[in-house]
C-alpha cells in the first residue's frame, strides 16, 4: 500500500484509510459488543486491514481473485472487503440470511477462491453463517 503525498490525491479507498490515519480526527467506527459500544480508531482499523490483506495474499489470494464475505453489515464486514481490495482481489458479497444453497450458487458462480464467515451464531429462522457455508461445501 502506498501513502499519498497530497490531501484529496487519494486514489482508492485504501489510500483514503491511510490518509484518514495521519489526520488522525476521532474515531473511525462504534460497533456494538456484549459490553457495549466500543469505538475504533482509524489506525486501529488500517492495522486489521493490513494483517488481513498479508494473510490473503499468505494464503495464496492473487489480485483480480474472487473472494467472499459471509457476515452481517458490521465493521467485522468492512474491514475484510478493505483487506480484500488491498491485496487486489474482488469481493464477493454473500447476504447474511442466504441459504446454505444461495452461498454455494454464489461461491460456485464467482469462483470464489476463498470465504471469509464472521460467525456460526444461528437464529430462529436458519443456522450459523459458518454451518451454512459447510453445507454448500
Amino acid at each position: 500500500m502506498t501513502a499519498s503525498t497530497q490531501r484529496g490525491a487519494e486514489k482508492n479507498l485504501i489510500e483514503l484509510l491511510q490518509s484518514r490515519v495521519k489526520e488522525n480526527r476521532g474515531p473511525a467506527a462504534a460497533h456494538k459488543t456484549a459490553a457495549g459500544w466500543v469505538e475504533v480508531s482509524w489506525a486501529a482499523v488500517l492495522e486489521q486491514v493490513q494483517q488481513l490483506s498479508n494473510a490473503l495474499v499468505g494464503w495464496g489470494v492473487q489480485p483480480k481473485d474472487r473472494v467472499a464475505i459471509f457476515a452481517g453489515t458490521t465493521l467485522q464486514w468492512l474491514v475484510p472487503d478493505l483487506a480484500i481490495s488491498a491485496a487486489r482481489g474482488i469481493t464477493v458479497p454473500i447476504y447474511a440470511s442466504n441459504t446454505p444453497d444461495e452461498v454455494a450458487y454464489l461461491l460456485n458462480d464467482a469462483q470464489v477462491v476463498a470465504l471469509l464467515v464472521d460467525d456460526d451464531r444461528g437464529d430462529a429462522r436458519q443456522s450459523g453463517r459458518l454451518t451454512r457455508a459447510r453445507q454448500a461445501r
